[in-house]
């Protein structure tokens, strides 16, 4: 007699999604970076990923008008990707239409449990000296990745990602006790000023808009934060392209260590096209910054999200990706969950002044759009399910 096994979409679904979590992990380890074996593995499981992502979005139910607007938009994020043979936001599509209505403390365990192996991997290969970028600047070490600022980002994502998964549970003085203790010590660690602002933020947020929430979510506050992604797409554009002529934007270059003189310089370059370009976007060579006087020997690159994304992935994907940020945004508001919508807020805090924020693993807020998530503001609920929940586990 024949045994079927019989694996649910659910499965499937997060099966890719750790795999497709953990290869891109491993990539930000030195030891992997420049691994030929690995990145071909990466493009393998990326395909596998896809293909298998895109039948479940294409077996579930849509209504006709839903059905080809999903096609469209993913016809465009195609496009984009063939031009700029970057994959991410074309993945992310398929994740977050494939993901509809799974259980979002699911999917951020998951990334959770993916990043927490790349982490111990990282660890375990600078110890015994296979993975060491030796001593960065100002004096830090990569622990086994490739930079002290993304040793830093994955270790603060990893605290995200256990705070956002346990919001039914975690009040706020936890919340802000677990960031506070985590951002001091991802600071000694790897000393990432990026880090200790984005998380220092949170801290001052979270008490903010749960106030705000359990008054009234419709409030003027919560509507112009509605809109931090396109104002923040914006204003690294702005800054950028007007930089020699206003003099606030030099002075805020300076605050922020000439990330917006690579901006400028690589808008300059480069350009933006409206699905992309397949580029770096690294110069070699010396380059001259002469608003402050500084020379570069090394190549340089650029230190933004949103001019990363503008710049290689296009202007029309960045504007659809844009578009389903403030739809996140508005979800979240809707389901008065105060530290899903801190917790995105800060996130685009985290783009604007590093990259690495384009895979959807990372800015895992764009989960949040399409995942089921509980109301918080109906207590007895949330309470009930949590407690059918922890039962079945």
């Amino acid at each position: 007699m024949r045994t079927k096994i019989l694996v649910s979409k659910d499965s499937i679904y997060f099966i890719c999604l750790f795999l497709f979590v953990l290869i891109e992990s491993l990539q930000k380890i030195y030891f992997f970076a420049q691994n030929e074996m690995v990145a071909v593995l990466s493009s393998i499981i990326s395909l596998f990923v896809g293909i298998t992502l895109t039948v479940i979005c294409l077996a579930g139910k849509y209504s006709a008008r839903t059905f080809f607007l999903l096609i469209f938009i993913g016809s465009l994020l195609f496009i984009g990707y063939i031009n700029s043979k970057m994959s991410a936001y074309l993945i992310g599509f398929l994740f977050l239409v494939s993901g509809t209505n799974v259980d979002i403390r699911s999917i951020l365990k998951t990334i959770r449990y993916a990043i927490s192996i790349s982490i111990i991997i990282s660890l375990f290969l600078y110890f015994i000296g296979l993975s060491d970028i030796g001593i960065a600047r100002r004096g830090y070490n990569g622990w086994g990745f490739v930079h002290p600022n993304v040793a830093g980002q994955v270790f603060m994502l990893v605290i995200l990602l256990w705070i956002a998964e346990h919001y039914l549970t975690l009040n706020l003085f936890r919340i802000n006790t677990i960031l506070i203790i985590g951002e001091l010590f991802i600071f000694l660690l790897t000393g990432s000023r990026t880090v200790l602002i984005t998380m220092t933020a949170l801290v001052a947020l979270l008490p903010l808009f749960r106030k705000i929430f359990v008054k009234n979510s419709d409030n003027l506050v919560v509507k112009i934060s509605e809109l931090i992604n396109p104002i923040s797409l914006m204003l690294t554009f702005a800054t950028a392209k007007f930089l020699y002529y206003v003099p606030f934007f030099q002075r805020l270059d300076s605050l922020m260590v000439n990330r917006i003189f690579l901006n400028s310089f690589a808008l300059e370059k480069f350009g933006i096209r409206l699905f992309g370009q397949n580029s770096d976007l690294k110069t070699e060579g010396t380059v001259y910054n002469s608003l402050r006087n500084v020379y570069w020997n090394a190549g340089i690159t650029v230190d933004s999200t949103y001019m990363t994304s503008l710049l290689t992935m296009g202007l029309i994907p960045t504007l659809i990706w844009t578009v389903a940020y403030v739809l996140m945004m508005k979800r979240v508001a809707e389901t008065k969950n105060y530290i899903f919508f801190t917790i995105a807020l800060v996130l685009c805090f985290e783009s604007f002044m590093e990259t690495g924020m384009l895979t959807i693993y990372n800015n895992f807020a764009f989960f949040f759009l399409t995942a089921e998530i509980i109301n918080t503001s109906n207590k007895k609920e949330a309470e009930l399910i949590n407690e059918q929940n922890t039962k079945s586990n």
